[in-house]
C-alpha cells in the first residue's frame, strides 16, 4: 500500500487513509488469529485507536489463578489445575496447616493470598513449567501433589517477577480426608443443617464444627451428635463451614496432624441482613436549643407609644380638663 500519492503540483502528499489502513490490516490478523503480526500493527497505531491499545493489552495480559478449594478423598491422587497465561514457569510451595486456625484467623479465603507465612518451612517446593511464555493463549496445566497424609495444605504458587512487572500469586486450599459433609442451607431462617459421614457412610459424633456467615461478626462453634448432624441458626450472607475430627474418634487429642479436615463454601445468600441503626443526626453546634423568637432585653424595649384619648362622656366639654392621655406598651 503506498504511503503518499501526486499532489497534482509536481510533489506527493500523504495519504489521509494510511493509520486507518494499518488499523484494518492488524484488525484482519487479528481475527485470523495471527496476534503477533496483529500487535505489530496496532503498535503503530495505538496513539491513534483507542481499539488497538486496548487489544495490545488484551494480548499481553499475564494471569496465573487455582481453584479456591480441592478435596481428595481417601487414598485418590492429589492433583490441582492450574490457569495461567503468558507464563512459562512459577514456583510451587505446599505448606501443612491447620485449616480450624487458619480459617479463624482469616476468615475469608480470598485474602488468603496476603497471609504472612514468613518462618514457616514449607514441605514441599519446586519449579512448575507452565508454557512457553508469551503465546497469547489461556492454558490448563495439571499439577500433581505429593500429598500422602489426610490433613489440609495451603498451595501457593508464584510466577517469576519480570523488569517493572511484580510477580503474580495464587492459592488454593487442599484436603486429603476420609469425611463427607452433607448440608442443607435455609435462606429464609438462616439456618445450614450439617451431616458429617466417614468413607464408609456412618455418622461422626463429637466432630468440632464452626460456622460463620459472610454478614456476621461472629463464629457458630458446636460439635456433631451422635446422629454426626450439627444446626447452625442465625446466620447472615454466605456460609463458610469448617469440621474437624481427631484420627481416633474416641481421642480428645485434636492435632491438626492427625485429624481429618471438611470444608464448605456456600453460595446462597442467607438470612435477612442484620438491621443497622440509623445514625443518629448531628447538631450543628452544641449550643442548646432556643425558641426561634428573639427576645430582646428589658433596657432595649422600646417606650410606651401614647395616643390623646377624647372621654366620650366628656365630648361635650369645651374644657382641656376632659382629655386624658391613653398609653400602650
Amino acid at each position: 500500500m503506498a504511503d503518499s500519492f501526486p499532489n497534482g503540483r509536481g510533489g506527493m502528499r500523504a495519504s489521509g487513509l494510511k493509520d486507518r489502513a494499518v488499523f484494518l490490516r492488524g484488525q484482519i490478523l487479528h481475527a485470523t488469529g495471527d496476534p503477533r503480526g496483529a500487535i505489530v500493527e496496532y503498535e503503530k497505531v495505538k496513539q491513534l485507536f483507542a481499539d488497538a491499545a486496548d487489544a495490545i493489552l488484551s494480548f499481553r495480559r499475564k494471569a496465573l489463578a487455582l481453584p479456591p478449594s480441592v478435596t481428595v478423598n481417601g487414598d485418590a491422587p492429589a492433583e490441582i489445575v492450574v490457569s495461567s497465561r503468558n507464563l512459562s514457569k512459577a514456583e510451587l510451595r505446599v505448606y501443612r496447616v491447620d485449616l480450624m486456625r487458619l480459617y479463624l484467623m482469616e476468615r475469608n479465603l480470598d485474602r488468603m493470598t496476603g497471609i504472612d507465612l514468613a518462618g514457616i518451612a514449607p514441605m514441599l517446593t519446586r519449579e512448575v513449567a507452565l508454557g512457553p511464555g508469551e503465546d497469547f493463549l489461556d492454558r490448563e496445566t495439571k499439577l500433581p501433589l505429593a500429598l500422602p497424609e489426610r490433613g489440609a495444605y495451603l498451595v501457593v504458587l508464584r510466577s517469576a517477577g519480570e523488569a517493572g512487572i511484580e510477580p503474580i500469586a495464587a492459592t488454593s486450599l487442599v484436603l486429603r480426608t476420609d469425611l463427607k459433609m452433607e448440608l442443607r442451607e435455609d435462606s429464609e431462617a438462616g439456618r445450614v443443617w450439617v451431616n458429617v459421614r466417614d468413607a464408609k457412610g456412618a455418622g461422626v459424633p463429637h466432630a468440632d464444627v464452626r460456622i460463620v456467615g459472610s454478614g456476621d461478626s461472629s463464629v457458630k462453634i458446636g460439635a456433631t451428635d451422635l446422629r454426626g448432624v450439627f444446626t447452625g441458626e442465625g446466620i447472615h450472607g454466605r456460609v463458610t463451614v469448617v469440621v474437624q475430627t481427631a484420627a481416633d474418634k474416641n481421642a480428645k487429642n485434636t492435632d491438626p496432624k492427625s485429624s481429618s479436615f471438611a470444608f464448605y463454601r456456600g453460595t446462597l445468600a442467607l438470612g435477612a441482613p442484620p438491621k443497622r441503626r440509623p445514625p443518629r443526626k448531628k447538631r450543628r453546634n452544641n449550643r442548646p436549643r432556643t425558641s426561634s423568637r428573639r427576645t430582646r432585653p428589658s433596657s432595649a424595649r422600646p417606650t410606651p407609644k401614647c395616643r390623646l384619648a377624647t372621654n366620650r362622656r366628656s365630648r361635650n366639654r369645651s374644657s382641656a380638663s376632659s382629655r386624658g392621655w391613653s398609653c400602650s406598651g
